[in-house]
């Protein structure tokens, strides 16, 4: 499933191949045992309020044996608290798990094997159209970054086909508007399986590259842009 087309490359940011299992072994204990941590991970970086899946995640860290007065506070906080309260109670919780210590790419990279494996265990068309849109969106929110890079593509390839019938942004002409909850599910699962690989495949592409297939693929999908237009 490697494609050859990358849009706006001059944009794009190369993170390095992260191994998850060199994480500290006390951090990934953590994560294998509430994967949602993941989620709040983000939620962290990106400074987002309070909201459920926040106290879910206190609840769930409780349960599963991480009590400490602050995750407590937290699960019992109000979703309306004082904002800056609240980014003061994270960060002691953050701080005493030592998840401020993940990098802000592991973060990514994280989340995003968060949202794969989830819709994988339990597949619908919507969850999978959600996830893959919550990945491209999370590619274009990281300056079109290598290791998300074909969700962006995939994502965009699928609108076109159920939009016009073909598409010119995912090599691989099997992708129909028939088979795209399929087919997608069969590369979520994939990519679980080795998403490092999927990312070294994309690293060693030439971002100035201007082969023919390459001209041909851009001057298509100037073709269909103008169609929609």
């Amino acid at each position: 499933m490697e494609q050859n087309l990358q849009l706006n490359n001059h944009n794009r940011q190369e993170y390095p191949p992260i191994d998850i299992m060199k994480l500290d072994a006390t951090l990934n204990e953590l994560l294998q045992k509430v994967p949602s941590t993941a989620e709040v991970l983000l939620y962290k970086q990106q400074n987002l309020s309070i909201n459920a899946q926040w106290k879910d995640w206190a609840f769930e860290m409780l349960m599963t044996g991480y009590e400490t007065e602050n995750l407590l506070i937290l699960a019992g906080e109000d979703i309306h608290c004082n904002p800056f309260e609240f980014a003061e109670l994270t960060d002691r919780i953050f701080k005493e798990l030592h998840l401020n210590e993940i990098e802000a790419n592991t973060v990514i990279i994280l989340y995003s094997l968060f949202l794969v494996k989830s819709v994988v265990q339990s597949p619908d068309k919507n969850k999978v159209s959600a996830t893959l849109r919550k990945l491209e969106q999370q590619c274009i929110d990281n300056e079109y970054n290598d290791f998300l890079y074909d969700f962006y593509l995939l994502s965009n390839a699928i609108d076109e086909v159920k939009e016009l019938g073909n598409q010119w942004y995912w090599n691989d002409s099997s992708l129909t508007k028939e088979n795209w909850y399929e087919y997608t599910l069969t590369f979520f699962k994939q990519w679980i399986e080795n998403p490092d690989s999927q990312y070294k495949t994309q690293l060693g592409k030439n971002c100035t590259d201007t082969s023919p297939s390459k001209k041909n693929n851009i001057f298509k999908r100037l073709i269909s842009y103008l169609w929609r237009k």
